[in-house]
């Protein structure tokens, strides 16, 4: 049976259980208010088949993350984990903006190719002058600039490690955003079913109030006890809601990463893939670092560039003129400047030292993130036994404790505040592994985030 069967609106067996008591006691006189309470608190609870059945269901697979979706109006049905992220690859905001970055980084290939000659320049002379054979004199000439010291070489390879930079940064966005995906997935499924467990612990936290004030009513507990229990249920009717704060949150995340609007799951499986954590990565490989070492060759890629632009470009001459005797006269040349003076100083000096700090970032991130990375996997080993411990030791002895207090108030040798405090025990260990489970997927997403991989 399962728990949307217990809060079916029709409840045969509480008739039933009410007549059991009945007549296991048929020499208790009619109940009381405290035992009117106790009994419908218990109804409530009519075994722990719920509790055996979240216990002995198989854990998922870590590489099947999928959900049991029911679509609400205008939302799709959240889909798996794996079509999610293939979206998100594409449709991610800054992945668009990071590919037409791309492509504008591309386009200066375009200016880089062009011809090592630049616009021919004309220049045309024309003089009057007195007591002369040929009073006009006329005179052309045409100024061709030629590229010879390799500056088109060089505007290619800065316009490719422009590129290269650009993918760089990319594959940086990229993971930032499967990592940011990642993460919000699991944390609207883990939402979804925190909300869920938080609506069986305000039940219980209900029925323990309800139970006090009539023990209060008796004389059988102190007005403290009373407010004491309000607390308990006023602090998980908070966390239902911050629950729910973080459900709609993380959809509306995942709307903006995929470009699509998602309902909320009917039920889902938690597990993160554990073996991503374990893949290995080359320092190398990292996208930070990779960026970084791009951006350092696109700098010195830059810089050589400049150097070689402060050679003025080869100017051949060709220079057609009429006489003072009317003769024609044709004639050539060449000129050339030479760089003393200015050298494209500042232009060198900026790439310079531009090439100098994205090595030293490059670096650094190499050094960081090979740490971080040790410790995020360190954390996750741990919080994986922490998920075992409470999978096989736990919460079977919760679950145990449960049924052992209920068959002892069955019994009358009891009252039903054990009952309840046991199954507040069970509810809130069932919160601290999906609080685990949260801690360790968001350590999975880091590790997307520096690694760029896709799990």
């Amino acid at each position: 049976m399962t728990m949307s069967e217990h809060q079916s609106p029709t409840r045969p067996h509480v008739s039933r259980r009410v007549q059991a008591f009945r007549l296991r006691n048929p020499h208790r006189r009619p109940l009381s208010a405290l035992q009117s309470s106790i009994v419908a608190s218990f109804a409530l609870w009519p075994g722990l088949g719920w509790a055996e059945e979240a216990l002995s269901g198989p854990r998922a697979e870590p590489a099947r993350v999928e959900a049991v979706r029911v679509a609400q109006p205008g939302r799709l049905p959240l889909p798996p984990l794996s079509d999610v992220l293939e979206k998100v690859r594409v449709e991610a905001p800054e992945v668009r903006i990071a590919v037409a970055t791309v492509r504008t980084s591309d386009a200066t290939m375009t200016g880089a190719r062009r011809p090592p000659l630049a616009n021919p320049v004309v220049t045309s002379f024309m003089e009057y002058g007195h007591n002369v054979t040929n009073p006009i004199y006329m005179e052309s000439q045409l100024d061709l600039p030629v590229e010879l010291w390799s500056q088109r070489k060089r505007r290619i390879a800065e316009s490719k490690a422009l590129s290269a930079y650009s993918s760089a940064s990319l594959e940086v966005a990229r993971a930032n955003a499967l990592a940011s995906a990642l993460e919000s997935y699991a944390l609207v499924l883990l939402a979804h079913e925190r909300s869920k467990v938080l609506k069986e612990t305000i039940a219980i936290a209900s029925s323990e109030a309800s139970l006090y004030r009539a023990r209060t009513a008796l004389g059988d507990a102190t007005e403290r006890d009373a407010r004491v229990a309000e607390l308990e249920l006023a602090r998980n009717q908070v966390l239902m809601s911050e629950s729910q704060a973080d459900l709609h949150l993380n959809l509306s995340t995942l709307q903006r990463l995929t470009r699509q609007r998602y309902s909320a799951p009917e039920g889902a499986t938690q597990g993160p893939p554990w073996a991503l954590a374990r893949s290995a990565t080359e320092a190398e490989n990292l996208p930070s670092v990779v960026e970084a070492v791009r951006e350092s060759e696109y700098h010195e890629r830059a810089m050589a560039r400049s150097k070689q632009e402060a050679k003025m470009p080869f100017s051949v001459i060709v220079r057609g003129a009429y006489g003072d005797s009317g003769e024609g006269r044709v004639g050539g040349g060449f000129a050339f400047g030479i760089p003393v003076f200015q050298k494209n100083q500042g232009e060198v000096a900026k790439a310079r030292a531009s090439m100098e700090q994205a090595q030293i970032v490059a670096e650094a991130n190499r050094e960081a993130l090979v740490a971080l990375l040790e410790g995020t996997r360190a954390e996750l080993e741990q919080l994986e036994k922490a998920i075992e411990i409470l999978d096989q030791i736990a919460l079977p002895a919760a679950a145990a404790a449960v049924s052992a207090s209920e068959e002892i108030q069955r019994a009358g040798k009891s009252d039903l505040l054990p009952v309840l405090i046991s199954r507040r025990d069970y509810a809130a260990l069932r919160l601290r592994r999906l609080d685990i489970l949260g801690r360790s997927w968001g350590a999975l997403a880091r590790i997307v985030r520096w690694k760029g991989v896709q799990p």
